[in-house]
């Protein structure tokens, strides 16, 4: 992972601890955005766009399906920083670390 958005946005959410604890993999990046794949969770998601936006905020989308067919499931906006891992536990029901707050 070279890009520096991506990589920031991976470190954000618990790095490798956060892989591993969600079994998210397939990391793919593009100029502002993370987009991975997690296991399975009791929402159903299965992929997670995470973009940079203009004010320095976050748009987490979370879809369930196939590579032939994906829906979005949920969609939240402004989110900073600091709530990346809420959020993300919100929408799959999966933690990101062993010790949430």
């Amino acid at each position: 992972m070279t890009n520096t958005i991506s990589k920031t946005i991976y470190e954000q959410l618990g790095g490798n601890k956060f892989a591993q604890m969600t079994g998210s993999k397939y990391f793919m990046h593009t100029a502002n955005s993370l987009t991975f794949r997690v296991t399975k969770n009791a929402e159903n998601v299965n992929a997670v766009r995470i973009t940079l936006n203009a004010d320095d905020l976050y748009t987490c989308e979370f879809y369930c399906g196939n590579a032939a067919n994906y829906k979005l499931k949920s969609h939240f906006t402004n989110v900073g920083a600091d709530q990346l891992c809420g959020i993300f536990t919100l929408a799959t029901g999966l933690y990101t670390s062993l010790f949430p707050n």
